[in-house]
């Protein structure tokens, strides 16, 4: 065996040695990186309030924030205004809904639901603040004169409901998160009894997650320069090779020659027609094949036959053909 041969047997070797260190490695500092958690939150604070307008049969107004004695059999009409705010301390994106609806109920058994409003649905992106104001008349004397089984239950009393519903992704939390909330009024109407409203309320309540820390990049800058050394040896190797390789530097100067003069007549191709059942003919220099392109109008074709050894150039017409060959010369 040459020493040659035994150099590159040696230098594969090391190569593959490399190799399987570096994917080793890279494979131990990447599971330690993954390894490196820290807990992250998300902070919700909560607020809503349910506020309401009444008008009697004689026309006299009560507003919920001063309240004077009022008899709840003589309410005609109730405006409702419901406020529902949710902040976040970090920006979301995604989705909420809210529709409000009406149901009479015989003290706790739901009996009948009497309206819905069309859901209203919003999409965000990038905020931190859900905002939602809702005015909703409630016509109660004529609610009262439609659905007369309500004179037949032992506690009628009507609830009339806002219901929020959200799904809100955050990106640093790599988290999806969905809730609800839902605000009311309830109406008596057979005990006479006042009508109750949800209380006003802040709440604040938090998410968290184990997330990776992908800011520790320590075990990646590693890698990469174990990396950069087998690439650094790989171009080594790959110069030594070239350096001590018997096979000598191709001598092309002809055909630069040839395809800057004449690139304006030749034309790149893939395969070589069949020329076995044409008219061939060797022509001297490329000068002639050039008269013959210009006699039949035809671009002149260009293959390389054998690597780096022998090139065609072709001016084939109908069943003839032309031919100049060139073969490149090897110096050692």
């Amino acid at each position: 065996m040459n020493k040659r041969k035994v150099l590159y047997i040696l230098f594969i070797a090391i190569l593959i040695v490399l190799a399987n260190i570096s994917v080793y490695y890279y494979l131990y500092f990447d599971n330690l990186r993954k390894n490196v958690k820290y807990t992250t939150e998300l902070a919700f604070n909560q607020k809503s309030s349910v506020t309401y307008n009444i008008e009697t049969n004689d026309n006299s107004f009560y507003n919920s924030k001063n309240l004077n004695d009022y008899d709840i059999n003589k309410v005609n009409k109730i405006d409702v205004f419901y406020n529902y705010v949710l902040t976040l301390d970090k920006k979301v994106s995604g989705d909420y809904t809210y529709y409000v609806r009406g149901v009479i109920f015989d003290s706790d058994e739901e009996k009948k639901e009497i309206y819905k409003s069309e859901e209203n649905k919003n999409e965000f992106d990038n905020k931190n603040v859900i905002n939602i104001n809702n005015l909703t008349n409630i016509d109660l004397k004529n609610i009262i004169n439609t659905n007369t089984d309500i004179a037949s239950m032992i506690n009628a009393h009507i609830k009339y409901e806002l219901v929020v519903n959200y799904h809100v992704y955050n990106k640093e939390l790599n988290k999806y998160i969905s809730n609800s909330k839902t605000i009311e009024i309830d109406i008596p109407i057979t005990s006479g009894e006042k009508i109750v409203a949800s209380p006003s309320e802040e709440k604040g309540f938090k998410e968290y997650a184990n997330v990776i820390d992908n800011n520790n990049n320590t075990n990646l800058v590693i890698c990469m320069e174990f990396l950069g050394s087998i690439i650094l040896y790989i171009l080594c190797i790959a110069y030594l090779i070239e350096r001590i390789s018997p096979k000598a530097r191709i001598d092309s100067e002809e055909l630069e020659y040839i395809l800057s003069s004449y690139k304006k007549f030749i034309i790149d191709i893939n395969f070589l027609p069949d020329l076995s059942r044409m008219n061939v003919s060797f022509v001297e220099n490329m000068d002639e094949l050039v008269n013959y392109s210009k006699k039949y109008k035809v671009p002149i074709d260009y293959i390389e036959v054998i690597e780096n050894k022998e090139y065609v150039f072709a001016v084939i017409y109908e069943n003839d053909a032309y031919v100049y060959k060139v073969s490149v010369k090897r110096r050692k």
